[in-house]
């Protein structure tokens, strides 16, 4: 999936390109587009041809079967088209309340902010196989125990990454779409700083889907808009940091409401030593980023912020053996024994550790 995703955007954007050049203009980008999904849509099927052998009998049970899919899916649908305009109704109200130069702004700070939920979303969609087998199972306990050690995982790693983007949010903007978007880095760190709710999210991801409750993901898509719309106001008076704290309480309350439903269906368990170990690294990081640019400011240093961050958070994790054997063990069977042979010596443990 990775590499036909890939490969599928790679021929969107050299499509899209190639157009441009030849002076297609808006009709070229259009062209690429379908390009792409063609391209991605014939990989699909050829792989799918050769996992599953299509007959007749397979297209007759399908359609004996299809008011059940229907029932099933058609909140999913509902929730689709909800969650596209819940998307771009951010723009509309920015052209609706502010300027068109505010909307480029806007648009700037939430495509950058959208690297992290796109990450967010790719560690939930990992851990979507693994559910939905042990929910065929009826293997309750495996899930929580699944979902306990995933919030280890996705907090320690996406935790340093949110507040890191908190801290270099106006060199992330004016380094990657020039000074005049710089105004954006508010509404970045502000996007951000609710953002840490996708810290932990992704070890919930797609729970309701696994359980069928696709009427309460319908729900939840709905309620968002509402949440928004009752926080309008605060766009009247701080312009586009209201917007960008009306999509964050949206995206917080939705979370802590998906929660709800979902604890009422199975034991919830998180790890709340990793997570408390997680933003404390995070924070000394954040500090030492922060005095370091206070010394020392550029855009252009962005690199050198991020690695010295990347240092001191490795670092808090080594001081406080954050990091346990098995995590190591989990690292190899990932990456392989050699690059988590170096990441067990960074992290204080002896190569020993991987043989055994």
């Amino acid at each position: 999936m990775a590499i036909y995703g890939i490969t599928s955007t790679s021929m969107r954007w050299l499509a899209i390109v190639f157009s441009l050049v030849n002076g297609y203009g808006l009709n070229g980008v259009i062209i690429g587009w379908i390009i792409g999904d063609i391209v991605f849509f014939f990989m699909l099927s050829l792989t799918t041809s050769r996992l599953i052998k299509f007959n007749r009998s397979m297209l007759h049970n399908s359609i004996k079967k299809l008011s059940e899919l229907l029932k099933f899916s058609w909140p999913i649908y509902v929730a689709s088209i909800t969650s596209f305009l819940y998307t771009w109704y951010d723009r509309a109200l920015v052209l609706a309340y502010l300027s068109l130069t505010a909307l480029g702004i806007y648009n700037v700070a939430y495509t950058a902010f959208s690297v992290l939920v796109t990450m967010a979303s790719s560690l939930g969609s990992a851990l979507f196989p693994y559910y939905g087998i042990a929910y065929g199972k009826n293997d309750q306990n495996s899930i929580t125990l699944g979902i306990k050690r995933a919030s280890r995982y996705t907090m320690l790693i996406l935790f340093p990454l949110i507040i890191g983007l908190i801290i270099t949010s106006k060199p992330v903007i004016t380094l990657f779409a020039g000074q005049q978007y710089e105004e954006g880095w508010v509404v970045l760190a502000i996007l951000s700083s609710f953002g840490l709710v996708y810290g932990i999210s992704p070890a919930f991801s797609n729970l309701l889907l696994v359980y069928g409750k696709t009427k309460v993901i319908l729900l939840l898509n709905l309620i968002s808009i509402v949440i928004s719309l009752a926080f309008l106001p605060l766009v009247w008076f701080l312009n586009l940091a209201g917007l960008a704290i009306v999509r964050g309480a949206a995206s917080l309350i939705t979370f802590l409401l998906s929660l709800h439903f979902l604890s009422r269906i199975i034991k919830i368990e998180i790890d709340y030593k990793a997570g408390l170990e997680a933003i404390f690294s995070s924070i000394v990081m954040a500090i030492v980023v922060i005095v370091f640019q206070q010394v020392l400011y550029s855009k252009f240093l962005l690199p050198l912020y991020i690695v010295l961050g990347g240092i001191t958070y490795a670092l808090m994790i080594r001081l406080l053996k954050v990091i346990n054997k098995e995590d190591i063990q989990l690292i190899q069977q990932i990456t392989g024994e050699k690059l988590a042979t170096y990441m067990a010596k960074i992290l204080g443990f002896n190569e020993d550790i991987i043989k055994n």
